[in-house]
């Protein structure tokens, strides 16, 4: 249930996450496109500074055409209406903003209306330009010439006046020309010529007023409205960015922390894992994790297998309660246990006090174990002796040979161990240590499968064939020369005690006694044999009698 709840945890968490960052970067993506405003901005304004430049370019002559301008004033237009698409697009809720937005369009409306006027008054200063000249000439050539250059000499004044007072002057000017004594077959020119000259006058006239009340038109200051309603909702806008990415960072830091403890807790968990189910066993299967063992997952290989167990534990519960037995067998355990690490191995299973050890590189690793847990055990014992406690004694059966590991049991419950007839061996030669009275017995095939034989004494004992077992064992004894005087004295006296066994298996059980009674004070093992001799040379042999051990119990 926790592994769920961390896992949906995170899930959770890392969608959260997911969501945030995609919100804050649309959030950014909102803020660009504010930014990007200012750019609009600065176009509208542009293009404002470019129309007015444009009119006053024309401000003072007629021009043949108002191409430059009308281009002028439409793109404000397009720059007016894109800053409106740009903010309808943002979706800002600004009252202000749309007020000043269309304040802006009614300024630019102003100014293209009198962009349209200029023009309309342009086209009549160029039809005065080009027809009352050629009216005037026709008119000089077929009547008066002075008279016709006269009033063409006035219009052309018209054309370019500037000044107000010479406006008045000529405007009288004109005015005496119309009332002057032409015949009347001049009336009609003297007519036209006169109020298109007082027309054109009064166009130039206007122009200078026409101007400024142009250049007058608020349409900066209506970009400037703008421009200080988008700075408020963008300030806004960063105001609320900033406390979403806090938010966010927040959020991000308190996930960091989560997924740190429930990884620390998983780290935890793997490691008790590691107490449970060995790594090595998994190293072994060819598998990383847990994850990868499935039912039936299984490897043949060559294992040496140690079966430890400690002597006379039942007798010793009995006299304990079951928490002052628990606690006796951690203790027990944790003392001797490191030893099987140290050489390459690990324990593979636990049975009360006893339990089995898988060696899977050479078997030298088994022995060296094997040597460190009588010395672990020794130290035990000395710390239990300054207690007042009883010292400890425990039997190791040693074995290799081909075995099965995997995982064994059902779909809902499993376990890794390892199978096969050289677990049992193992098991039943362990069981013989507490007969021959030994601490360490091995079989041949662990002897010969060792790299460093000349590293360790041990010596023939005995050929067996345990219970349950149809072919014998041979087995041998582990000698440990580097505390046991015990077993040093066994060592010395090897070549007495082999001559007494070959005595033995011969049927030669007088002689064999002899030598054995001689060693047995040291020797559990002689002593076993004395009495196998005694009790063969008091009975009657069968035909097919061997020196093979038969046992009938484990």
């Amino acid at each position: 249930m926790r592994s769920s709840w961390a896992g949906f945890t995170l899930a959770a968490g890392s969608m959260f996450l997911g969501m945030a960052w995609a919100w804050l970067v649309a959030r950014d993506v909102a803020w660009e496109k504010m930014q990007n405003l200012n750019n609009e901005i600065r176009e509208v304004t542009y293009a404002d500074f470019m129309l007015n430049l444009e009119v006053l370019r024309i401000r003072s002559g007629v021009v043949s055409h108002y191409d430059d301008v009308s281009r002028a004033s439409n793109k404000l237009s397009e720059r007016a209406e894109s800053l409106a698409a740009e903010v309808k697009g943002l979706q800002i809720p600004e009252a202000d903003l749309e007020h000043a937005l269309l304040n802006l369009q009614v300024q630019i409306n102003a100014k293209r209306a009198f962009v349209e006027s200029f023009q309309a008054q342009n086209s009549i200063l160029r039809n005065s330009e080009s027809y009352l000249p050629a009216l005037l000439d026709d008119y000089g050539k077929h009547h008066n010439q002075e008279l016709a250059q006269l009033v063409q000499s006035l219009y052309l004044r018209t054309l370019v006046l500037t000044d107000h007072e010479a406006g008045k002057l000529l405007r009288a000017q004109l005015e005496s020309l119309v009332a002057s004594p032409w015949t009347l077959a001049l009336d009609d020119i003297k007519t036209k010529v006169a109020l298109h000259g007082l027309k054109t006058l009064e166009i130039r006239q206007n122009i200078q007023p026409m101007l400024r009340t142009f250049l007058d038109i608020p349409v900066h200051d209506a970009i400037t409205q703008v421009d200080q309603v988008l700075v408020k909702e963008q300030a806004a806008r960063e105001r609320t960015r900033e406390r979403s990415r806090n938010i966010l960072y927040l959020a991000a830091f308190s996930f960091f922390l989560l997924s740190l403890v429930i990884l620390l807790r998983f780290i935890r968990l793997n490691r008790k894992i590691k107490n449970f189910v060995p790594y090595e066993m998994l190293n072994l299967l060819g598998k990383k994790t847990l994850l990868d063992i499935e039912y039936g997952t299984s490897i043949q290989r060559e294992v040496t297998v140690m079966f430890v167990d400690l002597r006379d534990f039942s007798r010793t519960c009995e006299t304990r309660k079951p928490s002052e037995n628990f606690a006796f067998v951690n203790e027990y355990l944790a003392a001797i246990t490191p030893g099987i690490q140290k050489h390459n191995g690990f324990v593979s299973q636990f049975s009360g006090d006893g339990f089995m050890a898988l060696f899977p590189g050479s078997s030298d690793d088994a022995l060296n174990a094997a040597l460190n847990l009588i010395q672990a055990l020794s130290e035990l014992n000395q710390r239990r002796h300054s207690r007042g406690d009883d010292s400890l004694a425990f039997g190791i059966g040693i074995n290799t040979s081909e075995l099965m590991l995997g995982a064994i049991g059902h779909q809902k419950r499993m376990e890794c161990t390892v199978l096969g007839n050289g677990v049992n061996i193992a098991a039943r030669v362990e069981g013989l240590t507490r007969i021959y009275g030994c601490e360490v017995l091995l079989t041949e095939s662990t002897v010969l499968r060792l790299q460093r034989a000349s590293d360790f004494h041990f010596r023939l004992i005995d050929r067996v064939r345990p219970k349950g077992l149809q072919e014998p064992v041979q087995l041998y004894e582990l000698l440990d020369m580097r505390q046991s005087s015990v077993d040093q004295e066994k060592a010395r006296n090897d070549l007495k005690f082999q001559q007494a066994r070959s005595f033995y298996q011969e049927q030669k059980f007088q002689e064999a006694a002899v030598i054995f009674s001689q060693l047995k004070d040291h020797d559990p093992v002689s002593d076993l044999y004395l009495r196998r001799c005694e009790e063969l040379q008091r009975s009657k042999l069968e035909p097919d009698w061997s020196a093979i051990a038969d046992f009938t119990v484990k």
